[in-house]
C-alpha cells in the first residue's frame, strides 16, 4: 500500500507534501545539498526518531541479563538510550555513563555478577513498527512546519493527524507491552506530550 510509511524517504515525502513542496525521489547527499526543505525534513525526522524512542515504545525496550567483563564493568549496547534495573535487581539504582552500566548507589562501575536490566535502545527508523513511524513522522512534520513557516502555520488537520497517530501508537503500546514496560511507557509518553504542549504532569 502506497500510504504506508516504510522508510525515511516515505516519511520525508509525506512531510514535504504537508508544506506544499514537491517530494524528492531519493535522500542522496546531492539532492539534499540543493533542496533545503528536504534536508530540513530529514533532520526533523531524525530528531523526532530519537526523541520519541527516548520516552519509550514497546519495541525499543528489552529485558536483558548483562554480565560484567574481566574488569568488572558492564558494557551497554551502543544505541542505549537508558537503562533501569528489573526483576531480582529492581531495588538497585542504576544508570548509563560513557557506555557503561553505573551503580548510582555505590558510585562505581564495578559489578561482581550479572545484572537484570531493561535497556531502552534507539532503533533505526526502518526497524520501527508502522504505528511508531506514523507518529514520529507527524511529530517531525509539525517541527518542519514550524521551522520553515513559523508556529502560526500549524494547521488544525495536521494537529488532528498527530492526535490520531498518537492514539494508534498508544493502542499498539497497550496491546504489545508487558505490564512493567507498559507502565514505564505510559509515564514517559505523558511527559513527552506535556513537553510538546507546555503543560506539566
Amino acid at each position: 500500500m502506497t500510504n504506508f510509511i516504510k522508510t525515511k524517504l516515505d516519511a520525508v515525502k509525506r512531510m514535504l507534501r504537508h508544506i506544499n513542496e514537491t517530494p524528492v525521489a531519493t535522500l542522496d547527499e546531492d539532492i539534499l545539498d540543493i533542496n533545503s526543505d528536504a534536508a530540513t525534513a530529514l533532520t526533523c525526522l531524525e530528531e523526532a526518531t530519537g526523541e520519541v524512542q527516548e520516552e519509550g515504545i514497546y519495541t525499543n525496550s528489552e529485558t536483558m541479563i548483562l554480565p560484567p567483563n574481566t574488569d568488572g564493568q558492564i558494557k551497554l549496547p551502543e544505541n542505549c538510550l537508558s537503562v533501569t534495573a528489573t526483576n531480582s535487581d529492581e531495588y538497585r539504582n542504576l544508570g548509563e555513563r560513557g557506555g557503561l552500566l553505573y551503580d548510582l548507589d555505590n558510585n562505581t562501575y564495578k559489578f561482581d555478577r550479572s545484572v537484570n536490566v531493561i535497556v531502552r535502545t534507539c532503533l533505526e527508523f526502518e526497524e520501527l513498527p508502522f504505528a511508531a513511524k506514523r507518529y514520529i513522522t507527524m511529530v517531525a512534520t509539525i517541527n518542519l512546519i514550524i521551522n520553515t513557516q513559523g508556529d502560526g502555520a500549524r494547521q488544525p488537520y495536521t494537529e488532528n493527524q498527530l492526535r490520531n497517530a498518537r492514539a494508534a501508537l498508544d493502542t499498539a503500546v497497550t496491546t504489545n507491552s508487558s505490564p512493567n514496560m507498559l507502565e514505564d511507557c505510559e509515564i514517559d509518553m505523558r511527559r513527552f506530550r506535556s513537553r510538546r504542549t507546555g503543560s506539566r504532569t
